[in-house]
């Protein structure tokens, strides 16, 4: 087997593992977000008074989930903008831009994110056991959570634009090898498809519980932008 045949198939591996991983990411978020009904909720939503009456396990196996992903994120975004700088040949530079600008940005600050994101539910949960109410949480700790979370959100929101809009214009104009329809396997396409899935069900259900086992959107979108970035490598 020669360097090259051994490259590719290094790259396909990872690839693969980061579509799972990222799959577990998606399931990461969806533990972070299920808590239940009926409780008080503060800082602007995030936190509910009903964390005392769950374990800390779905929130550390959130943490481990996010670790996973951000081992594989790494190497597949850069498999992902060179075989993408690769096959452009010259076509859609600012589109080749963004995707790369975009994946940088979420590859240095996934596990960053998430991981604090868990940390301090541990931290606002551990406060809660111990008889604070949110009132004096929020007092302690809103405006920095608010602040932290408010930045973090931005950055996150603007690397999954970028990354999307550079995805289907890629994919429009032909510069990855597949069908015109996967130009909603993308991080903004799928959070926005789950969204409207969450609320469809949680209609029906008349539970907001059932929406949130789809609140993990924007992560599995990430996977289907490496399913799609696999099959363009498999098809070149």
């Amino acid at each position: 087997m020669d360097t090259r045949k051994m490259t590719d198939s290094k790259d396909k591996t990872i690839l693969i593992c980061a579509i799972f991983s990222m799959l577990l990411l998606g399931i990461g978020d969806v533990l972070l977000s299920l808590f239940p009904e009926g409780g008080e909720e503060f800082l602007g939503g995030f936190a509910s008074t009903t964390w005392t009456e769950i374990s800390n396990l779905p929130f550390m196996t959130s943490f481990v989930f996010g670790l996973i992903a951000a081992i594989f994120f790494a190497p597949s975004t850069y498999i992902t903008i060179r075989f993408v700088k690769n096959i452009s040949e010259d076509r859609c530079k600012g589109a080749v831009k963004m995707l790369t600008i975009g994946m940088v940005m979420m590859a240095v600050t996934l596990f960053a994110a998430h991981s604090v994101c868990c940390l301090v539910v541990m931290v606002i949960k551990a406060e809660l056991d111990a008889g604070l109410m949110p009132t004096e949480i929020t007092e302690r700790l809103g405006s920095c959570l608010l602040t932290i979370f408010g930045l973090t959100n931005i950055w996150i929101t603007i690397s999954e634009l970028l990354v999307s809009v550079a995805a289907i214009i890629l994919i429009l104009k032909k510069v990855l090898p597949v069908k015109k329809w996967m130009i909603i396997m993308n991080p903004i396409c799928s959070y926005v498809i789950f969204k409207l899935m969450g609320a469809v069900v949680s209609a029906i259900s008349g539970s907001s519980m059932a929406g949130k086992l789809l609140s993990g959107g924007a992560s599995w979108g990430y996977g289907l932008l490496f399913v799609v970035i696999l099959i363009s490598i498999l098809s070149n």
